[in-house]
């Protein structure tokens, strides 16, 4: 999954999200930032049970076979189930890479929605989102390999814009990706921030572009 998102947007893609993030922060004081993720968690834990449960039965079914047959040991038996067992580890540990639905199975939605989350709120701080003069500053946050969209508004905008409007932004971004346009679906929802930012966070004097217009993990 390494690399992943920057994979999914061509250079023309970028520009556009720039283009309609520039838009928006020249016709308003907010600040709007799309981060896009490849993946929000790596999800160890959950891999590394499934493995475990995986080589227990293994062992279990093997110690079971030369109690019932103890004819069916030989003399290399233990140098092969030594091989066995590690290309069967092997495997498991490829498998995610090779199928990442079956990683998506072993995290879970309610493991994946906490990851996705907490990386939110993690970028929300970590580029500045949180620090804008006017509290103004929006993160659409978005993790491809969750395939799950999280928005972020500061205090000044959750002030005078409600959460459900926010919720129809992602849905909206969702249903781009699903549909196999993430870089539209990005710039139409950035350029729908314009539109809820102009009433109550006009252009200043100055409006200086105090966050990254577009950034790939």
């Amino acid at each position: 999954m390494k690399n992943y998102a920057r994979k999914q947007f061509s250079c023309e893609d970028i520009e556009r999200i720039q283009a309609a993030v520039a838009a928006v922060e020249k016709e308003t004081s907010g600040e709007v930032l799309p981060v896009v993720r490849s993946c929000s968690s790596r999800y160890r834990l959950p891999l590394m049970k499934w493995i475990a449960v995986c080589q227990i039965c293994f062992v279990t079914v093997r110690g079971a076979v030369s109690v019932i047959r103890p004819s069916s040991v030989g003399e290399f038996d233990l140098p092969v189930f030594a091989a066995v067992y590690l290309m069967l580890t092997f495997f498991l540990l490829l498998l995610p890479e090779i199928c990442p639905p079956f990683l998506r199975l072993l995290a879970g939605k309610r493991g994946m929605d906490e990851a996705v989350t907490s990386c939110a709120v993690h970028s929300f701080v970590r580029y500045g989102v949180s620090g804008t003069e006017n509290r103004s500053g929006i993160l659409i946050f978005i993790s491809l390999f969750e395939r799950q969209v999280v928005i972020l508004a500061d205090k000044g905008i959750n002030e005078k814009v409600g959460s459900d409007t926010w919720k129809t932004v992602s849905d909206r971004i969702a249903a781009g990706m699903k549909a196999g346009q993430p870089a539209e679906a990005i710039a139409e929802a950035v350029a729908s921030c314009r539109d809820l930012l102009a009433t109550h966070f006009p252009p200043t004097a100055e409006n200086p572009n105090e966050l990254p217009d577009f950034i790939m993990e």
